[in-house]
């Protein structure tokens, strides 16, 4: 774990409100696509909220599922052979032989997962959340939205608009998805002492969102970024 290198411009902004404009997402080589529509095959995203990890590969045997660095939006990765029974994760550009992480697998077929990296390696505090990401559909004309808490020492934290309150998101924890309006939205999220990020984004219709709350608290650094589905 000590290997990894910390982002220490990263942590030298202090950032309490965010606003974040969320696009779902790119393509090129930074580890997301520029289709959102959800794979049929089965398929790996990686949400990287570790604040002093470096960027980041999932591999599934020896062929690169998908990759990505801190608070960067990426999509699904199609994982090719779904019998591998562990997904390895590593340091990006080291061909997998930097190994942070073996994690045990059982993958279904036709499913999707997310593997979700927080805490701080500095604190020897590095952590990974890996869930099934079952496909939710929204009401007619409605959108979902979800909050994954990754920010160290926040209490637990309440995914509020003027739609719904989601309270109680421990750390490490991604809530349930919640019905919300679309088209331009904004979201806050509060913990016990007060809002700590503000979030705006134009959920096209019938999407679905998860907002990852990551970041030092000692350093007075939270950032949130949204990550966009279209099924």
């Amino acid at each position: 774990m000590n290997n990894i290198k910390s982002v220490k411009t990263l942590l030298l902004i202090a950032v309490i409100t965010v606003a974040v404009s969320c696009s779902g997402g790119g393509g090129g080589d930074d580890g997301s696509t520029t289709e959102l529509k959800r794979e049929t095959d089965t398929a790996v995203r990686l949400i990287h909220a570790a604040v002093d990890a470096a960027p980041l590969e999932i591999y599934g045997g020896l062929i690169q599922v998908t990759k990505g660095r801190y608070a960067q939006e990426t999509f699904f990765g199609r994982v090719e052979d779904e019998n591998v029974t562990e997904l390895v994760v590593a340091r990006a550009n080291t061909a997998a032989t930097d190994i942070v992480r073996r994690i045990p697998v059982n993958l279904a077929e036709d499913t999707e997962y997310t593997l979700f990296v927080y805490g701080k390696v500095g604190d020897d505090a590095f952590r990974y959340n890996f869930i099934i990401d079952n496909i939710e559909r929204p009401d007619n004309g409605a959108c979902i939205v979800r909050l994954f808490n990754g920010l160290p020492d926040s209490g637990d934290l309440t995914l509020g608009s003027k739609d719904f309150a989601q309270p109680g998101v421990r750390y490490g924890v991604v809530s349930s998805f919640r019905h919300s309006a679309c088209g331009p939205q904004i979201f806050t999220i509060t913990s016990p002492t007060g809002t700590l990020a503000r979030v705006s984004i134009d959920l096209p219709e019938e999407s679905e969102a998860t907002i990852v709350l990551s970041g030092d608290k000692d350093l007075g650094y939270v950032k949130a970024v949204t990550y966009l589905d279209l099924d």
